[in-house]
């Protein structure tokens, strides 16, 4: 391949969409793996590289580095699910108290109105 090639951009974020359907990308973006599907993690001391096997028997190579870049994913995802969880926690307790501001300026109301009807 020519580096013209090499060197042109795709028209898609393949980092993303490996996010957006729980995949991790493996050899700088050649593939992704889903972490479920992964039967077996050795490595080859005679190759010098790790394997990866998934159901079926499909197998990949990572070289220590690309193994030490998956780690950094793995690692990124685990920090940026706890950064979501934390707003949308935060954003939950908001919407809790605003709904309950809301119920207790309903209840009062109700109050008002309900005084005015005679009880038998």
């Amino acid at each position: 391949m020519s580096k013209e090639i090499l060197d042109i951009k795709p028209a898609y974020d393949f980092n993303f969409i490996c996010l957006s359907m729980g995949l991790l990308p493996i050899n700088n973006g050649a593939a992704a793996i889903a972490p479920g599907a992964v039967t077996d993690l050795q490595y080859d001391p005679a190759l010098g590289i790790w394997v990866i096997t998934l159901h079926g028997g499909k197998t990949y190579t990572l070289s220590p580095a690309a193994l030490a870049d998956l780690e950094d994913t793995i690692k990124q995802r685990a920090e940026d699910g706890k950064i979501l969880a934390r707003e949308a926690f935060k954003a939950n307790a908001v919407m809790q108290n605003d709904v309950i501001s809301e119920l207790q300026r309903g209840v009062v109301g109700a109050q008002i109105v309900g005084a005015n009807k005679r009880r038998h």
